[in-house]
């Protein structure tokens, strides 16, 4: 592809058109967060301005794509899932993070099976994130409970 069609903003408007199922400019310029004359401007200019907000709005599509027709439309599946494992391990950090400050006032065989929960969650990137917190949850309300049932020993 030619250099003067890498960045020709006309067909890079369309291709955002394309890529995110618009049928109007008046969609790609809702979308963009500016008015239809804005991008009749931009493609008349051939603005610059036009290709720094398309970069700032294009999460869900390969920029790469967008602005030189090369590769595909959507961004890479590795990317994304990269950004789900991040999220969930933050999740899971801020839960065991909770579960250990809770953990201290806990019994030593309460704690035991605490420890052997928070190892699976540590041990398993691959498994289903959702159902182990959920396992840890419920280990750690059944013991809470046993506590609060228990009569205190003068």
């Amino acid at each position: 592809m030619s250099t003067e069609n890498r960045h020709n903003v006309e067909i890079i408007l369309k291709r955002l058109i394309f890529a995110l199922g618009f049928d109007t400019d008046q969609q790609l310029a809702d979308w963009l967060g500016v008015g239809n004359k804005v991008l009749s401007a931009w493609k008349a200019r051939n603005s610059s301005k036009a290709i720094a907000i398309i970069s700032s709005k294009c999460r869900e599509l390969d920029l790469n794509w967008v602005l030189t027709g090369e590769g595909e439309p959507k961004p890479n599946k590795f990317i994304q899932f990269a950004d789900e494992i991040i999220k969930t391990s933050v999740k899971v950090d801020q839960l065991e993070y909770d579960a250990q400050k809770k953990a201290r006032s806990l019994t030593a065989g309460a704690k035991m099976r605490m420890g052997a929960i928070l190892g699976a969650v540590e041990a398993s990137a691959e498994d289903d994130q959702e159902e182990i917190t959920t396992q840890l949850w419920n280990t750690f309300t059944e013991i809470m409970s046993k506590k609060k049932t228990k009569p205190h020993h003068s």
